[in-house]
C-alpha cells in the first residue's frame, strides 16, 4: 500500500464530513493556522491533527508509513492498558476505516487531546528553578516505575512523546512502538529517536526492559540542568534534551560526558558515569529497567 503523506492528509482533513467515517469525527472541525490550513505535527510513522467537537478535543494520528500488524497491535494495547490504568497514558481508539484519502480508507488512532508542554518547552521555561525540575525528576521516576511494574516499555521515549501538564504530571503519547507482554518474541516496529536510544539497539531488542537506557538519559539530563542550567544553551539543539547519538557512539570523545562526569555534584557524576558505561555495552547491560538514583532532596 502507498500510504498518504503529510500534505495528502492536510487536504483530506479540511473536509471532515467527507473524510472521516466515525460520526463524532465527521462532526468535528480541525484546528487550523491563520491561513485556514489544518495544523499537523509530523512524526516518524504518522502526522497528528487536533480536532474539536463542541467542548471535546482529540488528536487524530494518521499513518504515513506501515506499522506492522497495526490493527492487532492496537487491540492488544487497548486490552493491556485498560487493565493497567496508568495515569501517564492517554485514552485512544483505533479506527480501521478512519480517514478516506482520494477514495481509499486508511486507519487512524483517535486519542485524548492533552494540554501540556513538550518536555523541552517545560524544562526551558523552568531553567534556574531547581525545585520545579527536581519535582519533574521525581515524577519521571514514578512513571518509569509504573511502566516497569506492568511490564510495559513505551519503545520511543523522547522529547516529542513526553508531555508535562500544568500540575507537573507527565503524560506519554505515541504508542506505535510500545511493548506489552503479549508481544514477547516479536521484533520492534521501530528503533526510536536516535538521540534517546542506545546506538546498538536493533529490532531484536524488544521487551519490558527496553526503556531503561532512555530513562537513564532522561534522569541524567534533568540532573545536569538542575545543577548547571547553562548546559542547556550549549547542548540543547531542538531534537534532544542534552545528549545526541554521537555522544552515545563515542562517549570518551564527548565534551558533554566529560563535563558531567567531572561535575562536583556527586549524583550527576554518578549518573553520567553509569550512562557512559551502558553506552559501551554491546548487549544486555544497557537493557535495564533499573531506576537511576533519585534526585537528592533540596
Amino acid at each position: 500500500m502507498n500510504w498518504p503523506q503529510h500534505l495528502d492528509y492536510i487536504e483530506a482533513v479540511q473536509h471532515p464530513q467527507f473524510c472521516f467515517d466515525e460520526p463524532i469525527l465527521r462532526q468535528a472541525r480541525p484546528v487550523c493556522d491563520r491561513f485556514g490550513v489544518p495544523r499537523a505535527a509530523a512524526g516518524n510513522f504518522a502526522c497528528v491533527f487536533q480536532v474539536t467537537n463542541g467542548g471535546d478535543r482529540w488528536a487524530v494520528r494518521c499513518f504515513t508509513r506501515a506499522v506492522p500488524n497495526v490493527r492487532r497491535r492496537y487491540a492488544t494495547l487497548t486490552q493491556h492498558l485498560r487493565s493497567a490504568r496508568l495515569r501517564c497514558m492517554v485514552e485512544f481508539t483505533y479506527l480501521e476505516h478512519g480517514i478516506r484519502v482520494r477514495g481509499q480508507w486508511h486507519p487512524v488512532v483517535r486519542m485524548e487531546w492533552v494540554d501540556g508542554l513538550t518536555l523541552p518547552a517545560y524544562v526551558e521555561s523552568h531553567l534556574g528553578h531547581p525545585l520545579v525540575l527536581r519535582e519533574l525528576a521525581r515524577a519521571w521516576d514514578e512513571v518509569a516505575a509504573d511502566l516497569a511494574r506492568h511490564r510495559i516499555s513505551h519503545g520511543d521515549l523522547q522529547h516529542g512523546n513526553i508531555l508535562v501538564m500544568p500540575d507537573g504530571r507527565i503524560r506519554l503519547v505515541d504508542y506505535d512502538a510500545m511493548f506489552v507482554p503479549a508481544f514477547r518474541g516479536e521484533t520492534s516496529p521501530e528503533l526510536g529517536h536516535p538521540n534517546w536510544q542506545h546506538p546498538r539497539r536493533s529490532e531484536r531488542d524488544y521487551d519490558e526492559d527496553l526503556d531503561g537506557f532512555s530513562s537513564l538519559v532522561m534522569r541524567t539530563s534533568l540532573q545536569a540542568v538542575i545543577v548547571e542550567p547553562a548546559l542547556w544553551k550549549r547542548y540543547h539543539n531542538g531534537e534532544n534534551l542534552l545528549f545526541t547519538r554521537r555522544d552515545f557512539e563515542a562517549p570518551h570523545q564527548s565534551s558533554l560526558f566529560r563535563e558531567l562526569i567531572d561535575s562536583r555534584d556527586r549524583q550527576l557524576s554518578r549518573l553520567a558515569h553509569e550512562l557512559e558505561s551502558r553506552c559501551g555495552n554491546r548487549r544486555g547491560g544497557w537493557l535495564s529497567q533499573t531506576l537511576a538514583p533519585r534526585t537528592a532532596p533540596p
